[in-house]
């Protein structure tokens, strides 16, 4: 069976580098799909283990020169320190002192004759050992047909160096091009330094939230609180937690009580106070008091774990927008090649001699930026991403944070999602021959059967009235978006919609009108029973979130399977632009085909019945509340109750799609312009100006570094 794998791939320095991993990979038989990402460096593959073995796709990327490591999603990810930037750092300061200490032997009057050309190839033969990387992956990937960003510095460094020595084996001492060379290697490895830190900065979600999980936590036992590595902990043990610090696991609280800042899942800012029996979640900041904790999920089975494995997935994911790069990226370097090429052939034609020739040539092939391209898209889509995330909201996939910004309509459930999940009971409407007590325990106990929030609402009601709600219910039977059925005493019984009672012949023209409250109607055999109308409040933010949506332009809609009195209140309260009441599942699914007619529609829902409308719908969006179904659905999940992350999620999504556009159109017009400068283009036509090929690597380190400060820039957006 095929399974989605996540390997980290080290080594890789430019797209073309993951372009030519992700070709080589897809040509492994049995290999169904690969998306390899050079921002995240990441490879995300699917195959069958036994048909592809981990072994395979790490012997296969090794032979490209780059190194595979599986991610194994049941193990909790290891914080990314920045190692592999930190190892070229020496090397780094050695090219830059001997690149300096060359410029300056070069250009002075110092030391002169054959003393002056030994330094120069001493210095430059230091620096071409510090940047060897890019002759090491450059020439083998030239001789593999597939040349990338290392082959044209190797083959733009290499080139100014061999035609030193050949002025030196045909002039002797004369003007060389050593410094060329070396200020090429120098500088390109300046800028791919600072491109990987503020890269690795950038997109840094999944080893922020990794790093919200304690290493130490207090364990409690026998009476005694002690010290001790959370790897020892096991479920059901019992743990301190104290002010200020992280809670390392998810479960409930035993003992204690405090304040809890869970804004890294509901971006809500102000903590939220939690007593015994209250649940508490892996990651989040005890902001007061001290409390006991029984620990009910470790590790992998938290919450968090499966936050960042959600985040890590998705950021391995490409958009849509991302294939016109991607292809162009393909192609690039062996274009780039062929200009150079003809840029030093037509120079010299026009009979400007060697050395302006070869000077025009490097230039051509050094101010190039493949990266620039292949960055622009993915570098922001993993910012967008990781973002997201840290304000609880979990975007799937980068093809629904691309199609998100589109979105002109939103559509929602009712209750849990524009109101709360916990509803109140307000009154038993009896019909004449049955008793109020009986139909409020008949009520809570088939309700608890299919573990309904009515059965919580009819339960404490019947306990506050001293009413046993222990009856014993046989051949239950749901029916979705109706009610249900069962067997009470020997006698059927109906708790549902009015159509369920009408539709098994049961006379409701007695029925009592509930107004606004939502109700359920109950039925004794053919006989009508009662009605219990049960009453839900609005989410806090409901009525800002549907202002800011309109405020977007963009429409909002309610989908339920509740009355019709009840959806029109909270609809006219909510000024939604339009509703629809008394909804079976099949219904919304029409309907919801229908207003995607209209744009691009996003349904936002919680519960099982929700799942195919979530699906169906251009996206999904799953209150983070609900069932594990509609999370299955759905396109992005809010985690937590606040419905404004809906908005907030459109939001980024268009934030996001804005800082891609901006990076695509400075990576092609850089290009553009960059290249026909750099090969004598402009001077040709115009007499100027001329690019030191020094000059033309650092604007290529700078063309790349400018896109991802420009997605940096998405991890302060405001939501």
């Amino acid at each position: 069976m095929a399974v989605k794998r996540v390997f980290k791939i080290s080594g890789m320095r430019c797209t073309a580098c993951s372009g030519n991993v992700e070709k080589r990979l897809k040509k492994i038989e049995a290999v169904e799909s690969v998306e390899v990402s050079f921002a995240s460096a990441e490879c995300v593959l699917v195959a069958d283990e036994k048909t592809v073995p981990d072994e395979l796709v790490i012997s296969t990327v090794a032979k490209l020169g780059f190194q595979a490591e599986r991610l194994v999603d049941d193990e909790p990810p290891v914080a990314d320190n920045g190692s592999e930037s930190n190892s070229e750092r020496p090397m780094l300061i050695l090219s830059a002192v001997c690149t300096a200490l060359l410029l300056f032997v070069s250009m002075s009057h110092v030391v002169t004759g054959w003393l002056n050309t030994a330094l120069q190839i001493l210095f430059t033969a230091v620096v071409v050992f510090a940047g060897r990387k890019f002759f090491q992956r450059g020439i083998p990937a030239l001789l593999h047909g597939a040349p990338d960003m290392d082959t044209l510095i190797s083959c733009g460094s290499g080139a100014a160096v061999i035609y030193s020595f050949l002025l030196i084996f045909r002039h002797g001492n004369c003007h060389l091009y050593f410094d060329s060379g070396a200020m090429i290697i120098t500088l390109v490895t300046a800028g791919k330094y600072l491109e990987s830190k503020v890269r690795r900065n950038t997109i840094d979600a999944v080893r922020s939230l990794t790093a919200l999980v304690p290493e130490t936590v207090f364990l409690v036992k026998e009476g005694a609180v002690k010290a001790v590595p959370l790897s020892q902990v096991t479920v059901g043990d019992i743990l301190q937690v104290v002010n200020g610090s992280r809670i390392p696991a998810d479960g409930k609280i035993i003992d204690g009580s405090g304040w809890v800042d869970e804004s890294m899942f509901t971006g809500e800012s102000l903590a939220v106070e939690k007593k015994s029996g209250d649940k508490v979640t892996c990651g989040t900041l005890s902001a007061g008091g001290t409390f006991q904790m029984q620990v009910e999920r470790l590790g992998s089975d938290t919450m968090l774990a499966n936050i960042i494995k959600m985040v890590r997935q998705a950021q391995g994911t490409k958009a849509p927008i991302a294939r016109v790069a991607d292809t162009v990226s393909g192609y690039f370097a062996c274009f780039v090649m062929a200009v150079s090429l003809i840029t030093f052939a037509a120079h010299m034609i026009a009979g400007a001699g060697v050395d302006a020739s070869l000077n025009f040539s490097l230039a051509a092939m050094v101010i190039s930026c493949p990266c620039a391209l292949g960055l622009a898209t993915p570098v922001a889509l993993i910012a967008g991403i990781g973002r997201g995330a840290k304000s609880g909201i979990l975007i799937k996939s980068a093809p629904a944070l691309e199609l998100a910004c589109k979105i002109s309509r939103v559509a929602f459930d009712k209750t849990g999602t524009l109101t709360g999940n916990t509803l109140h009971f307000e009154k038993m409407y009896a019909a004449e021959g049955f008793d109020e007590s009986v139909l409020l325990a008949n009520l809570a106990s088939a309700e608890a059967g299919i573990g309904h929030p009515l059965a919580a609402a009819a339960k404490a009601e019947a306990e506050k009235r001293g009413i046993s709600a222990d009856v014993e219910v046989t051949e239950l039977k749901h029916l979705p978006g109706r009610g249900i059925s069962c067997l009470i005493n020997g006698e059927t019984w109906l708790f549902g919609s009015a159509k369920l009672l009408s539709d098994n012949a049961v006379d409701i023209s007695a029925m009592t009108e509930a107004g606004k409250y939502s109700i359920i109607c109950i039925a004794c055999g053919k006989r009508y029973a009662g009605v219990a109308a049960f009453g839900t409040a609005l989410r806090k933010n409901a009525l800002a979130a549907v202002e800011k949506l309109h405020s977007m332009n963009i429409e909002c809609f309610m989908l339920s399977g509740d009355r019709h009195e009840a959806v029109s209140a909270v609809a006219h309260e909510l000024k939604l632009d339009g509703f629809y009441a008394e909804c079976l599942p099949q219904d919304k699914l029409e309907l919801v085909s229908s207003l995607k007619n209209g744009g691009v529609l996003a349904m936002v829902g919680d519960g099982v019945n929700d799942a195919p409308s979530l699906a169906k719908a251009d996206i999904g969006i799953a209150i983070g509340s609900g069932e594990a179904s509609a999370h299955d659905a759905a396109d992005i999940v809010i985690v937590g109750d606040d419905v404004m992350s809906v908005a907030r999620a459109i939001a980024l999504s268009r934030a996001t799609m804005r800082v891609i556009k901006q990076n695509l159109f400075w990576a092609f017009f850089y290009n553009i312009l960059a290249i026909p400068m750099a090969s004598g283009l402009f001077y040709a036509l115009f007499g100027g100006p001329v690019l030191h090929p020094a000059a033309c690597a650092g604007a290529m380190a700078a063309s790349s570094l400018t896109v991802v400060l420009n997605a940096a820039r998405l991890k302060g957006v405001k939501l």
